[in-house]
């Protein structure tokens, strides 16, 4: 028998090599243990016409946890509230109290839903991780949720949550709140045939108030106002009298209400704070009844506040008409681009303008006025994208998995094309596809879009595919590339060829 003997010194080498070897083995490992993570804990309640949400847990700087309430289990029903946002860092414990979309309520029993996501800052479709947690409304009472817990500096909240019966409300954001500095007072009294908004506070560029009235308490009752825009910056004071409908009247001793917003100019559903008003409808004779602050009317300009203040009715229409149209990574196309009056006099600065986001072309351009490209150089690297959203994930992976796409730019097809995943935004689930082509040389091009579907779908409103009334989904993009003034050189895709005016209808006619 041949026996293998060590002296100590060689035993101690080895002894040091093997542990040499077994910490670099681990090491990895440990080191992706003690690598810093986002973790978020959530208790969710739904109530009849609000919900409250727990959120705990640790969060990297320049993350945010971002929520919305859906009807139905697991998100499937619509979008029942905004988006909100709680601003956390590092080790976080908060409640926060939504109110559900007005005219909303979820009755005992039903089952409603929220997906609570962790993005950066200030970009909640650039989801690190989501889940979604339900609740079945029970009357609000829960062992793991303290209902009257008042929401804590980091969320999204209004002071004065309960609205005394005068009509009066502090719908002010804390500093530890969106970090916006948009600070909102309101007082708002409801007549039989009018009401009146009185505002003041400071409001930050690129903000913009929203109200609407409502014949009820709580954003119930009849619509007696469309949405109405409040444009303000900096410190302002304004009032509003706003005429119901021809024919509506609010009857002694009845409530109304008005929902007050503060949200981004042109977008009224990226919202920073929203609040209720409510009064009791009294003959309106009093001082107070009165407008406090020079009255905007009829949308005219009023010299309130920090520059002029006007007022103007928003008519809710699809995105790119009166709302900018998002765009792939969160982006949000042509948000310098402002909606436009049926008739102008002159050039519209929708054909000469340059957008903040210069080569990005919607597929569908022709059709959505604020989708429009503007001036774009051969210099600017062109991405055409194109989208499609419905109200649940479910109904957007149903698309992703029938959809026949026919893409093409001055007749010839795009050589690559990819797919975003499914994100949640502005109430809806969506999808992107764009397509990176380079810098395109001096010249017209036209986009053509064709969508059909080898199995019928549905958005959560329309119908789509074989047997529905919407058998495909088509659409036009003209726009023009123009030499850089600069005059410098650059190396262009050849493999789109310019025309040197529009021609439109390169789509086969069926």
């Amino acid at each position: 028998m041949h026996q293998l003997t060590l002296k100590h010194g060689a035993t101690w080498f080895v002894l040091l090599a093997l542990l040499t070897l077994i910490a670099l083995a681990i090491a990895p490992a440990l080191a992706q243990d003690d690598e810093p993570i986002n973790t978020v804990n959530a208790v969710f309640v739904i109530c009849p016409t609000s919900a409250v949400i727990n959120v705990t847990g640790t969060m990297l700087a320049g993350n945010d946890v971002y929520y919305q309430v859906f009807a139905g289990s697991n998100a499937t029903g619509a979008a029942i509230s905004a988006q909100r946002q709680i601003q956390v860092s590092g080790n976080f414990d908060t409640n926060d109290t939504i109110s559900l979309n007005a005219g909303t309520t979820i009755a005992s029993g039903e089952t409603a839903s929220a997906v609570v996501a962790v993005a950066p800052e200030g970009n909640p479709n650039s989801v690190i991780f989501d889940f979604i947690v339900n609740d079945t409304q029970d009357g609000c009472v829960d062992a793991n949720a303290d209902l009257t817990t008042t929401t804590t500096a980091p969320a999204t909240t209004t002071d004065g949550a309960t609205t005394p019966t005068d009509g009066t409300t502090d719908g002010t954001t804390d500093d530890a709140g969106t970090g916006t500095g948009n600070v909102v007072d309101a007082f708002f009294v409801i007549c039989s045939d009018s009401a009146v908004i009185n505002l003041s506070g400071t409001l930050v560029p690129s903000w913009d108030i929203y109200y609407q009235v409502f014949g009820g308490p709580g954003g119930t009752g009849a619509e007696l106002s469309a949405l109405r825009r409040v444009r303000v910056g900096g410190d302002f004071a304004v009032s509003d009298r706003v005429t119901y409908p021809t024919g509506t009247t609010l009857a002694v001793a009845a409530s109304g209400s008005a929902r007050v917003r503060v949200a981004t100019e042109g977008n009224p559903d990226n919202i920073d704070f929203d609040f209720f008003l409510e009064d009791v409808q009294d003959g309106c004779t009093s001082e107070e009844t009165q407008p406090q602050n020079p009255l905007i009317d009829n949308g005219e300009t009023s010299a309130a506040g920090g520059g002029g203040t006007t007022t103007t009715p928003v008519v809710q229409r699809p995105d790119g008409v009166n709302v900018s149209l998002l765009g792939p990574g969160g982006i949000t196309l042509n948000p310098n681009l402002e909606p436009e009056p049926a008739v102008f006099i002159g050039a519209r600065p929708s054909d000469i303008f340059r957008s903040q986001t210069p080569g990005l072309i919607f597929a569908e351009c022709d059709d959505f006025p604020l989708a429009l490209p503007g001036l774009v150089y051969d210099t600017d690297p062109i991405t055409v994208y194109w989208s499609w959203s419905a109200r649940t994930r479910q109904q957007v992976q149903n698309h992703i998995d029938n959809a026949e796409y026919r893409v093409t730019m001055n007749t010839a097809p795009f050589p690559q094309v990819i797919r975003s995943e499914i994100i949640s935004a502005s109430g809806l689930f969506w999808v992107f596809y764009s397509a990176s082509v380079g810098n395109l040389r001096p010249g017209h091009y036209e986009i053509g879009y064709q969508v059909t579907w080898n199995q019928p779908i549905s958005n959560g409103v329309e119908d789509y595919g074989p047997g529905t009334v919407n058998v495909d989904d088509k659409g036009l993009c003209n726009f023009g590339i123009t030499l850089n003034p600069a005059g410098e050189t650059i190396f262009h895709n050849l493999a789109f060829t310019p025309t040197e005016f529009p021609v439109h209808n390169i789509l086969p006619v069926e």
